[in-house]
């Protein structure tokens, strides 16, 4: 099963070498049991534009369109036996970047 954990933030600072040095070791345990997908940072808020075509009816604005205070700055996408492997390497992922996270399946 696939699962994604959303890396949680609510300033614009770029981690620490520390934390970065934890986040590689995180990756490279993932990767050396085939639970590793994919993993990415994401640009904060200031840098995203809304863009709405429903019905070919163009509507764009600059800005997330979440308006809260906390934002999703990174995730990765694991594989994991069930869900209760996913919690467990939610755990060790927020441990390892020092945020909250929220895990979800992949549908």
């Amino acid at each position: 099963m696939k699962f994604i954990i959303f890396v949680i933030n609510k300033d614009f600072k770029h981690a620490p070498e520390e934390e970065m040095q934890q986040i590689r070791e995180f990756n490279q345990s993932l990767k050396d049991n085939n639970q590793y997908v994919m993993a990415e940072g994401i640009a904060d808020p200031s840098h995203a534009k809304t863009i709405d075509n429903r019905g070919n009816i163009l509507k764009e604005e600059q800005g997330s369109v979440f308006k809260e205070e906390e934002y999703v700055n990174g995730f990765w996408i694991i594989e994991a036996k069930d869900e209760i492997q996913a919690q467990e390497l939610a755990r060790k992922a927020s441990f390892s970047c020092n945020r909250k996270v929220e895990l979800r399946p992949v549908l």
